[in-house]
């Protein structure tokens, strides 16, 4: 009978050791399993601030090389034509908190900012007074060799959005043409839009391989436009079409009537003898 009640003890004793140790093992896998959880949600919160970091990086990096800079100083007294033959162009910036200030910049730096930016872009005026950001508003040209005499530059104020008049570029094969014969018509070589400075593209460019017949049409509402740039254009405003070529029908020319021109005869007429001249008169 004893050794019966020990055995019981015995197997409620190895019973109770077994449960001891399957709760132990749940514990320790309930841990393991949280601080797996743990590191991976810290790796991937830690794997993402990294990635946004990076793009912050690319967006900043990209944008200081698409920093288009011009040196400018204070105009003096010397006459334009002075400034000219020392290299320098003048110039003026102004905008609605920043007075009008005659400038002259570097002509040929100016050459290649205008190539480069043109009137849409954002360039970064290093004057004396510190940097201006601004729009090239007007060029003036002279008539003989085509080069820049003077610009305007529009200082536009932070933190707003600009109209601009954006070049448009048009790229690729349009179908209509090429197989068809057809002609490209340009309706609209500028899209106006409105942007942040920052988000201000150069040129705009539109794909003509969608003129495929001559009743394709681009409108501006079919152009994809940049993020954070909107369209003020109509939206059914025709950018570009392609139109039949047309034969030039040659016009007939008529050979004049020469019979009924009339020819004045060459020679002086012959003139009836006068009294004076010793004619005889008829006499009544």
């Amino acid at each position: 009978m004893a050794d019966a009640e020990s055995a019981d003890a015995e197997l409620v004793c190895c019973q109770e050791e077994q449960t001891d140790r399957s709760r132990m093992s749940r514990s320790v896998f309930s841990f393991k399993f949280y601080s797996l959880f743990l590191l991976t949600t810290n790796y991937l919160l830690f794997t993402k601030t990294i990635c946004q970091f990076e793009a912050f990086l690319y967006i900043m990096v990209r944008q200081l090389k698409n920093m288009i800079t011009l040196e400018a100083k204070i105009r003096n007294k010397k006459g334009n034509q002075t400034l000219r033959k020392e290299g320098w162009m003048p110039a003026v910036f102004y905008g609605k908190k920043e007075p009008a200030t005659a400038i002259a910049v570097d002509s040929v730096a100016f050459g290649k900012v205008l190539k480069e930016a043109g009137e849409s872009s954002v360039v970064i005026l290093e004057t004396e007074s510190g940097q201006k950001q601004a729009l090239i508003k007007d060029v003036q040209f002279d008539p003989v060799t085509d080069t820049p005499r003077h610009a305007d530059f529009y200082v536009f104020e932070k933190g707003h959005k600009l109209e601009v008049d954006v070049p448009l570029v048009f790229e690729g094969v349009s179908p209509a043409v090429k197989e068809l014969g057809g002609i490209l018509v340009k309706v609209l070589h500028e899209l106006k839009i409105r942007a942040m400075p920052k988000d201000l593209p150069h040129e705009i460019k539109i794909d003509i391989s969608t003129l495929k017949d001559f009743e394709s049409q681009i409108l501006a509402k079919d152009i994809k436009l940049p993020e954070g740039v909107e369209l003020l254009e109509g939206p059914e405003e025709v950018i570009a079409l392609t139109e039949e070529a047309k034969e030039e029908i040659e016009e007939e020319v008529v050979a004049p009537d020469l019979s009924s021109i009339e020819v004045e005869k060459k020679g002086k007429k012959e003139e009836e003898p006068s009294p004076e001249s010793g004619g005889t008169a008829e006499e009544k």
